[in-house]
């Protein structure tokens, strides 16, 4: 199954990164393939970029079977995938 990781990343890059790592590492674990966007755009997360991430975020949800979302860890982008991957009936 794909899983689309939904965890914020830019007000702390150095944490969340290695917080999506361990959940992308238990994902596959479990026969997972995770799909985690502050992997992926770590070069883009300033806000002039906050449309070409978005848009990169919602192909991977859309390519997706299920999105993980970290309780207490929202933040308004994961606000945004949520919204989306609920349009998508994702979750």
């Amino acid at each position: 199954m794909i899983v689309y990781i939904c965890h914020p990343y830019s007000a702390d890059p150095i944490v969340n990164h290695e917080k999506v790592i361990s959940i992308c590492r238990r994902a596959i674990s479990e026969g997972h393939i995770p799909l985690a966007p502050p992997l992926y755009f770590p070069c883009l997360y300033e806000e002039s970029h906050r449309a070409i991430i978005m848009e990169g975020c919602q192909a991977m949800i859309r390519a997706s079977d299920e999105i993980w979302v970290f309780e207490g860890e929202e933040s308004a982008g994961c606000e945004q995938e949520v919204r989306y991957a609920r349009a998508k009936n994702k979750i």
